[in-house]
């Protein structure tokens, strides 16, 4: 086990332990355990965006879990532990109705631990600042309550198709794309930049969010399943193109399984995070509002 495991990777791995402990609370005290299973990964898939935003296209910062020698993946790893704990305090926040002042205590709490790992070297602000940290925090958790409660109390289908998009973006991004890229198998490579990674970054986010765009509607789509199969296999030809035209790679061997894994776990996660916040039997008015 290398010297960087005990100076930069056990202080992320701790991260991720305080997240897990926070997530099982929220899940002990939630009523609807399901429904908030959904939300949350909702929430993580939006904030998902919010970090591509400062991450990939502004630079923001940068992580060193130490994960692996690709410094821009590394630096994504580290960031999916950053989110995974804010999302989580965030929806701790919604499942236990806490009141405005512990969203300034937990803002201060992530403002401390963004300073702790800026002086321990294993962050780096680039333009970022610390005290962004104390302000983003509680706008951010502000909002996670605000969207909880438009979601519960005033539903649409607006809101939870939005809902909905950002559950699946969660979920697949991790479990089918990042996976595939770990693993040498799926690479995109659309030439936008000459880093290998942020370039694998910038098409998955252009190919992940059309996918499963596709896989809502043609969910919802009222037809039978032979003309959903012909979708499928439409978008399946798109693939193939995509890969005969140099702009994803996929490992030799492997094009049929990984084509299969995209289209059938991007629907079927598209199915399951549906169920989860299970948008046709759901009472809305069982579950109380937030407090303000």
């Amino acid at each position: 086990m290398g010297d960087t495991f005990w100076t930069n990777t056990i202080w992320y791995i701790a991260l991720a332990a305080t997240s897990a402990a926070v997530l099982t609370v929220v899940f002990i005290k939630s009523p609807h355990r399901k429904f908030t299973l959904g939300f949350w990964l909702a929430v993580l898939g939006a904030t998902y965006v919010i970090e591509v935003f400062l991450l990939l296209v502004t630079d923001a910062y940068t992580y060193y879990p130490m994960l692996t020698t690709d410094k821009f993946q590394d630096a994504v790893l580290g960031n999916f532990f950053s989110q995974f704990s804010v999302s989580s305090t965030a929806v701790l926040m919604v499942v236990l109705r806490l009141s405005r002042w512990w969203r300034v205590g937990f803002s201060i709490a992530y403002f401390l631990i963004d300073v702790l790992f800026v002086q321990l070297g294993i962050y780096e602000h680039h333009w970022y600042r610390s005290y962004y940290t104390l302000a983003g925090f509680f706008i951010y958790s502000w909002l996670v309550q605000k969207w909880h409660h438009r979601l519960l109390q005033k539903p649409g289908r607006l809101i939870y198709l939005f809902t909905l998009f950002f559950g699946v973006f969660a979920i697949a991004g991790n479990s089918i794309i990042t996976s595939l890229k770990l693993l040498g198998i799926q690479i995109f490579q659309p030439g936008f930049v000459t880093d290998m990674s942020k370039d694998h970054t910038s098409g998955s986010l252009i190919y992940g969010p059309v996918l499963i765009i596709l896989c809502i509607a043609l969910y919802f789509w009222k037809v039978k399943w032979c003309v959903k199969a012909g979708v499928l296999a439409i978008i399946a030809t798109v693939q193939y193109l995509l890969i005969a035209l140099g702009l994803l790679y996929i490992k030799s061997g492997w094009m049929t399984i990984v084509i299969l894994i995209d289209i059938l776990g991007f629907y079927g996660w598209t199915v399951a995070v549906d169920r989860l916040l299970d948008s046709r039997q759901l009472n809305y008015k069982r579950i109380s509002p937030p407090l303000q």
